[in-house]
This record gives structure tokens, sequence and C-alpha cells, in this order.
């Protein structure tokens, strides 16, 4: 697992445990379809239906690896579509009513701008393969019930993603900075340890605290001392170039996770993050620093156990007069 899929929100639409229910249940539907279309002589519907079953299963077990699934879910929709088609051709009416589960399928496989794609297109060449076959006002009525079905799809994706990312930032980030919080943190540190520990794939860790943050407080008021906390954790954000998940773990303490990196390349990042902070205009009429403790990951090594070499690292800097950086 990579750093940017540890730190990824996926849409509940295209959680890969959902998206495998789909998926299993479109087998259990297809199969007994399959045996039934090739008793009766409909070769070419019947391979059309294996092919999709295989295809859908090949795109469970990429996702079971770990593998990124959309070009599996295109081919498993470019069958389903063309399953569509010979549906009508052997079917006729009957074969045309499969374009609704068809285009509800599209959504749960694929982003909506690529489903909503394939499930127009979908619609268009029902369209036009079943008019010579049935009467003009069905193929009509059947266009205007898909697309009404396909608008009905696009507002209810919108709302449920809406509404999950909504939860899941409130379950991942820190509410005052919008960086991610400590129970993500605790999360994506273990991952860091175990890949460590598994295939040897070094990370180093951040620990990033805000200097004499009780003084600024105390002058000038927790608003203020909020507003500081927020700027700086802003100025972290920028300058980590989206590569380094950042978390809040509490009050004015940050931790940067830096994957496949060594403490000595830690220690240029922390140096010029420390350098950054120091000459920015963050509070008038006093300047804000912060010290920063490096630590490596080490073999047999707990997440607590890490954060705890980090803060030895961030303890030494601070004894030996703040705003510096240090390493376990």
């Amino acid at each position: 697992m990579t750093l940017r899929d540890r730190t990824r929100i996926r849409p509940f639409f295209l959680n890969p445990s959902i998206s495998n229910l789909f998926s299993a249940l479109s087998i259990a539907l297809m199969t007994p379809l399959a045996i039934k279309n090739l008793f009766f002589g409909k070769y070419v519907l019947s391979l059309l239906i294996l092919l999709f079953i295989v295809a859908i299963i090949t795109r469970m077990l990429a996702i079971k690896a770990g593998k990124e699934a959309q070009l599996t879910g295109v081919v498993v929709l470019v069958l389903m579509v063309a399953t569509n088609l010979a549906s009508i051709h052997y079917l006729g009416l009957y074969g045309v009513f499969w374009i609704y589960p068809s285009a509800i399928v599209c959504f749960f496989l694929l982003p909506r701008a690529t489903a909503n794609l394939f499930a127009l297109s979908l619609t268009g060449l029902t369209a036009a393969m079943s008019w010579p076959m049935l009467d003009h006002q069905i193929v009509i009525r059947l266009v205007a019930s898909a697309g009404l079905t396909i608008l009905f799809l696009n507002v209810a994706v919108g709302v449920i993603s809406s509404q999950e990312t909504r939860l899941i930032k409130q379950s991942l980030l820190d509410p005052l900075t919008g960086v991610f919080n400590r129970r993500h943190m605790e999360t994506c540190l273990r991952d860091a340890t175990d890949q460590f520990s598994d295939g040897g794939q070094t990370a180093t860790l951040l620990l990033i605290d805000i200097d004499n943050f009780k003084s600024i407080n105390d002058r000038f008021g927790h608003t203020t001392g909020d507003a500081v906390i927020c700027e700086v954790a802003d100025l972290l954000m920028q300058n980590s170039a989206g590569t380094a998940p950042l978390f809040r773990l509490g009050g004015e303490e940050f931790i940067l996770l830096l994957d496949k990196s060594d403490s000595k390349t830690a220690m240029l990042r922390a140096e010029k993050l420390r350098r950054i902070i120091e000459r920015a205009d963050i509070l008038t009429g006093r300047p804000v620093s912060v010290s920063i403790g490096v630590a490596e990951v080490r073999a047999d090594q707990s997440t607590s156990h890490w954060i705890r070499d980090a803060d030895k690292a961030l303890y030494l800097a601070k004894n030996s007069g703040r705003n510096q950086v240090r390493c376990a």
C-alpha cells in the first residue's frame, strides 16, 4: 500500500467492498442465464455472458490484489454493452429491459463521468438497435425512462457522495486546521511500520512543535493562538507539496510522515520547513518558530516507540535553544 493509498478518500460507490458485492450478485444472476441460453442454442449470447462473468471475476481479483481496477471496470462495461445488444437481437422487447440494471451497474464500477458516458452510450445503442424491431412509441418511452433513470442515479450518487465525504472528513480531519487527525495518523503509522517489517521500505516522521506557544496564548489569547496553529499548518501543507500527509498530534504539535525517506533526507526537508516558518510573517510583532524532531522507522518498532524516538529528538531541539532540527 502506497502513501497515496493510505490517505485517499474513496467514494462510496467505488468502495471495493460495495463494488465486489454488486459483482458477486451479477455473477449469481448471469450464470444461470448463460447456461439457459447455451441450452437453447443462443451460443453468441451465452459466450458474451460468460466473458462478462470472467471479466467481473478478473476485476474482483485485481481489487483484492490492491491493483487499480478502472481498466478492468471498462472491460466489464464494454462486455455488458455487447451482451445487452445481443439480448435485444435474440430476445427483442424482453432483452431491452436489461438497460435499467446495466445503467445502475455503470455507477458502481467507474467514476461518475465515465459511468454517464457508458450509460448514455448504452441507451443510444439500444434505441438505435430497437428502432427497426419495435414500435417507435415503445422505443421513445424506453429512451425517456432510461434517461430519467440515469438522471436519478446522478442525483443519488451526488447526494450520497457529498454526505459520505462530509462524514469521512469528520472522522479523518482535525476540525481546527483541516489536516489529518490523530486517529488517522495511528492507522498510517501502523501501515508504515508494517510495510517496513514486510519489505524494508523505510519511512521517517517529523515531529513539529511551535516554540513558546503557551506564551503566545497567554499574551494574545486563545483565538490568536488557534490562528497561529492554522497558519503553521497551512505552511506545512503548502510546502510538503502533497507528497507527505500532515497530522495534528494535539495542541501545537504536528507530525509529517515521509514515505521512502531516510533520516538524512528527512533532516534536509525538516530544515527547509523550519526556515520557511521562521521567515513567515505569522504574528505581527512577534517571531514564530518551530522545533522539529526527526525519527526513522526501525525494525520491530511500534508506532508509539517511533513517536517516542521523535519526541526525544524534539526534546533535544527544545533544550538546545529551540528553532532547531534534531535527529533521534
